[in-house]
């Protein structure tokens, strides 16, 4: 809102801080002062003064604009068609003088940015200032088509693994061998069925030779894929298993072919590394110890019994492989 009319109306009265010059026909310091009211919202500054002189060049009415505040004269030229413009161009620049947030109120632009010249200074070259044209309405944009995501393949799928093994307990002294295996892996759950072989012997004694032992289990696994913050590109499986083993035990000696089978059960932690896990083959490395649950002594040669020791630990290294599934763009699966 206005300040008081009575502050306003006391203020305008004082003709002195405007001094106007115009043709008979065009605007008068009446209409100019009228359109500074409707503008202004604040009391009446008297230290600004505004003296305009209005010419016709041409043909055209042209406009001299000079505004003295706090000692500093600013002088604006103003071009129009018709004499209307040059008041409501006028009464801009006045009202912002007066009251800077009046620009936000005017009914057109009028660019203040002239550079101001002291009063008792020769003034710059005046600039010539027209009203501001209205920027046209930028062109409606059709929304942008939507960013592909790529699917994220969550299927369960079939995975293959080789490795070298070396085992100790069931055989007399540690064995080495080959383990077979198949994996269905889920998003956070692997299940796997493992056959172990491993090869050893029995160590010469005075009275008897080496005997050849061998081992072969199947291991059924659940694993929990344990993978840092979710989505790395290691695998580090934690998983609990039954085993099921058969040991053998074959000698032969210059009297008698001699052979000898045991079968034990135990039950396994397992622990492993398996990385990249974003590639259709991968390094699996892992171990499992456990406890035997049940194990039977067999004939390991002539006067010879053996019986397995009540634990079990493996290590194995090898390769993991992505198995029979391909993605609907026809190209190998990936792990997740």
């Amino acid at each position: 809102m206005r300040v008081g009319a009575w502050v306003l109306a006391s203020w305008l009265q004082d003709a002195a801080w405007l001094e106007w010059v115009a043709p008979p026909g065009c605007t008068t310091a009446a209409t100019v002062i009228g359109r500074v009211e409707t503008l202004v919202s604040v009391p009446m500054d008297s230290s600004v003064r505004a003296r305009g002189e209005v010419t016709h060049e041409n043909g055209a009415p042209h406009l001299r604009l000079e505004l003295i505040r706090e000692g500093l004269a600013d002088v604006r030229t103003i071009d129009a068609p018709r004499c209307e413009e040059l008041e409501r161009a006028a009464a801009v620049l006045i009202a912002v003088a007066i009251d800077p947030e009046a620009a936000l109120r005017a009914p057109l632009e009028v660019a203040p940015d002239s550079a101001s010249t002291p009063a008792d200074s020769a003034p710059s070259e005046p600039k010539s200032l027209r009203p501001a044209e209205p920027e046209p309405e930028p062109e409606a944009q059709s929304p942008a088509a939507p960013t592909k995501r790529s699917r994220v393949d969550t299927r369960p799928f079939a995975t293959g693994t080789v490795a070298g093994n070396l085992t100790w307990g069931p055989l007399p002294s540690g064995g080495a061998g080959i383990s077979f295996g198949v994996n269905v892996v889920s998003a956070w759950v692997r299940g796997a069925l493992l056959l172990h072989g491993a090869w050893g012997f029995r160590p010469a004694t005075v009275d008897l030779g080496a005997v050849q032992m061998t081992l072969w289990t199947a291991q059924l696994a659940v694993c929990f894929r344990a993978r840092p913050g979710g989505s790395g590109r290691s695998e580090f499986p934690i998983c609990a298993s039954p085993e099921l083993g058969i040991n053998h035990a074959n000698t032969e000696d210059a009297a008698q072919l001699r052979d000898g089978t045991g079968f034990w059960v135990a039950a396994l932690a397992g622990f492993g590394w398996i990385w990249p896990v974003d590639a259709p083959a991968a390094l699996r490395l892992g171990a499992d110890v456990g406890g035997v649950l049940y194990r039977k002594a067999y004939d390991a040669g002539e006067m010879s019994v053996f019986r397995p020791a009540p634990w079990v630990v493996r290590v194995h290294a090898g390769v993991e492989i992505v198995l029979g599934r391909v993605r609907d763009n026809g190209s190998s699966v990936r792990r997740r």
